[in-house]
């Protein structure tokens, strides 16, 4: 009987581990897809390339909100899903990502910035910095704000200050800036070069046979797919529209009924071949005007902010600033590269996904479902590099964007 006993307290203490384990995946992941579906549903007007970080921004509001109280805290609680994850998982996260070591095969490597600006003269409270710099591996630093020096050298001067410039000088602010890089390498013999026709134009992509997850999910009238990168745990999903004439901006109203969890749920492992187009973007994200506009986050961005344990002062975020940058093609050793994980031979290939038109993209963590970034491309843009001077096939423009709604 006793030892009857023990195992069932056993298997209850087992049980009671993988909950906790579910809960800490979900608190972790959770932030991170409301963030994306906001961020993609901002541009959904607009007909641009465009890519961003959640992970990143959700862990800059995370950081805020462990210095927040009252409303403040309780719209970034909203604002994330309606969790946030604890400190700890954040950490831990953290410490995984920065952990993928070189190898004779490939080289990869994740560069995750946080900085906290706050201007001189207003303090941020040392438990909250030391929180900041141990947990979230952000740094917490003063800069010099050049307005107010010039109304502090015209008081020194004994000329006085207008009161109404004085004033203006009684709000005081913070700036959040986050950047996110992901580099990874895989040998160029997994995927083979090819190009595909877009819009009547031929350009530059890469292909493989392989058994990859793939879906075809008629209530949003498109084709999902995943490739995994080799030896990680990261992975992209592509939503792929079934006409071409469909918009982007129609799948993500048809998206915003369903999850990122039942988009992997629908796909099943099959011998296909795919094919991608080389493709590259880089975006500056304002997130004050974004949440301001499409959440309900507001107070945090005002001087009605309570952030009451990260400062004495009254300060408030004036904005948060990132900036994220995805390069995917089969050369260059600093490209975003995928891989299949199992490859087949063709002759037992009996299905055919073509990227050659616009399509939604995320590149996720398989183990939590943490969406690391998420864009979407409404035309492939590719500029060659120090590390492949092969000449591209004619379109060299940039596509540098600065999105604020």
């Amino acid at each position: 009987m006793i030892s009857v006993m023990r195992a069932v307290g056993f298997c209850g203490v087992l049980a009671a581990a993988v909950a906790v384990a579910v809960e800490q995946r979900d608190s972790l992941s959770k932030p991170s897809k409301t963030l994306a579906a906001v961020l993609l549903q901002a541009t959904s007007d607009d007909r641009f390339n465009y890519v961003s970080s959640p992970f990143a921004g959700s862990a800059i509001f995370t950081l805020i909100a462990e210095g927040a109280d009252a409303e403040t805290k309780s719209q970034l609680v909203q604002a994330m899903g309606g969790v946030l994850p604890d400190k700890s998982s954040y950490k831990e996260l953290f410490t995984s990502i920065k952990s993928y070591l070189s190898d004779r095969n490939q080289q990869n490597k994740v560069v995750l910035k946080n900085f906290l600006y706050v201007y001189k003269n207003y303090s941020v409270i040392d438990s909250f910095a030391e929180l900041a710099r141990d947990y979230y591996l952000a740094d917490v630093r003063t800069v010099a704000r050049p307005d107010l020096e010039v109304v502090r050298a015209v008081t020194a001067d004994g000329a006085g200050a207008e009161d109404d410039a004085v004033e203006g000088f009684k709000e005081h602010a913070m700036l959040a800036f986050n950047g996110f890089t992901l580099e990874m390498s895989w040998p160029t013999s997994t995927w083979h070069k090819t190009s595909v026709s877009w819009n009547g134009n031929v350009v530059r992509a890469f292909g493989a046979a392989g058994n990859f997850a793939i879906g075809r999910i008629p209530s949003i009238d498109s084709t999902v797919f995943q490739l995994p990168y080799k030896n990680t745990d990261y992975a992209l999903l592509v939503v792929l529209p079934n006409k071409k004439d469909t918009t982007l901006k129609e799948v993500m109203e048809k998206l915003a009924q369903t999850t990122f969890d039942k988009l992997l749920e629908a796909t099943s492992m099959v011998p296909a071949f795919v094919t991608m187009p080389c493709f590259q973007s880089n975006n500056i994200t304002y997130m004050k005007t974004v949440m301001q506009q499409n959440t309900v986050l507001k107070n945090v961005f005002t001087d009605s902010a309570d952030l009451t344990k990260l400062s004495s002062d009254k300060l408030y975020l004036d904005d948060m600033v990132q900036q994220t940058g995805i390069r995917m093609c089969t050369d260059g050793a600093s490209s975003y590269s995928l891989t299949s994980s199992a490859f087949t031979l063709q002759r037992v290939v009996k299905d055919s996904v073509v990227a050659d038109r616009p399509f939604l993209y995320a590149l996720y963590n398989v183990a939590n479902n943490v969406i690391y970034v998420a864009g979407k491309l409404e035309r492939p843009v590719w500029e060659e590099t120090a590390d492949n001077e092969e000449e591209d096939n004619g379109d060299s423009a940039t596509d540098a964007e600065t999105i604020k709604t």
